[in-house]
């Protein structure tokens, strides 16, 4: 499962590159095995999958790839809407592994 950047790490940022780093790295070790939170975070079906509605901000967070507003705690955790749609996204990736009947 890869990282997702939370809202203090702006592209370019050395935490931020690390990051991008390690995710590609993850996703070229474990191939489709691998869960690319941050990409879902990014994409609109977080928001067919929470039902929740963006925001102006939401959709600017996304655009500058951090965790959108509606879905976090606070600047590096998601709140309990976020996490579940992560399980959600895991669930589906573990089924589809056939790990799960």
């Amino acid at each position: 499962m890869g990282h997702f950047a939370n809202s203090t790490m702006p592209v370019g940022s050395s935490a931020r590159t690390k990051m991008d780093a390690e995710n590609a790295r993850l996703a070229s070790v474990y191939g489709g095995r691998y869960v690319d939170v941050f990409a879902y975070l990014k994409s609109n079906q977080v928001w067919i999958d929470t039902g929740v509605t963006p925001t102006a901000t939401d959709l600017s967070d996304q655009a500058a790839g951090v965790i959108p507003t509606s879905l976090r705690a606070d600047t590096g955790h998601l709140n309990g809407v976020g996490y579940a749609a992560v399980a959600l996204l895991v669930g589906d990736m573990i089924v589809a592994q056939g790990w799960l009947g």
